[in-house]
Formats: C-alpha cells, structure tokens, sequence
C-alpha cells in the first residue's frame, strides 16, 4: 500500500521538518508532493514560456536535494519518492483538482511555523489548506530561527528533535 502525502513548502531547511517528521513516522511506502503556491501571471509572455519546471528549478536549492536524500536516507526504512509541483490557481476548487488528480491521501501542515515567500508571486499555502476535505494533520516542532543559516542544515538533523 503506498500512501501519498502533501507537504507545502518554502524550500528552506526549516520546512523540511515536515518530511522529517513523515519519514519517521510512517511505516508504508509513501509518495511525498512537495507543493509551493505562486499566484498566476497575467504576462501573456510568463503564460507561454515559463513552465513550472522553470519554476522549480529556479526555487529548489541544491540545499535542499541535498537535505531531501539525507532525511530519506536516515529515516527511508520503506521506500519513498518524492516530487516539487507549483500551484498556479486561485480557487479552493482548482486546489481540490489538484489533490483529486494527484490522489492525495493526507496533508501534513505545521502547527506554529510560518512560511516565507521564495519568489515574488509566492503565497501562503495555508489559504487552499484551511478548506479541503482531505486528512490534514498539524505538526509542530522548535524553530531554529535563532540558528545561523550555514548551522540550519545540522539543526535538522538533530537527534534530540
């Protein structure tokens, strides 16, 4: 049985606490949809020549594969895969598509971080969250804020957390 799981994210090391948290406490094999929401262009030019892959390539570090493959490595006692999607919509009905096409089974959300904007159209995902009528489960977890950015990475990966 494969589980798929929704995590939005901002693309820092701080939200991968999410897929940390997933990869320690499921015990199927699980498909993870990382998901950052931007706002749709109204530039007939963005329309037609930037594609959400141009999209991903441009937010996703490699800080973050790096992170990706570290957690999954650590804590992948099952087998998981994991892919970056945008969504570009505006309606709770839109987002719904989204999860129907990609048949998600469950969201995990956190409980008291907040999320940063990684490009200039990006919005808070929690807007489309706060309705869907799939599982949501809220994670919560300490904050590094006070870490410096180089030390973030190995915050994460902290046994103690």
């Amino acid at each position: 049985m494969k589980k798929t799981i929704l995590i939005p994210t901002d693309f820092t090391m701080e939200s991968l606490n999410l897929f940390k948290h997933v990869m320690q406490t499921t015990v199927v094999d699980v498909h993870v949809i990382f998901l950052h929401c931007i706002t749709p262009s109204d530039s007939i030019i963005d329309l037609l020549f930037t594609s959400n892959d141009n999209i991903v390539d441009s937010l996703v570090t490699r800080d973050f594969k790096e992170a990706c493959s570290i957690i999954k490595n650590r804590y992948g006692s099952h087998r998981s895969t994991e892919v970056v999607t945008v969504f570009k919509g505006r309606t709770r009905n839109a987002f719904m598509n989204l999860l129907d096409a990609n048949q998600v089974d469950e969201i995990i959300i956190p409980k008291d971080y907040r999320f940063v904007k990684a490009h200039a159209r990006s919005v808070d995902p929690m807007s489309f969250i706060k309705d869907v009528t799939k599982s949501v489960v809220e994670v919560s977890w300490q904050g590094s804020k006070a870490v410096p950015e180089k030390n973030q990475l190995a915050e994460l990966f902290n046994i103690a957390s």
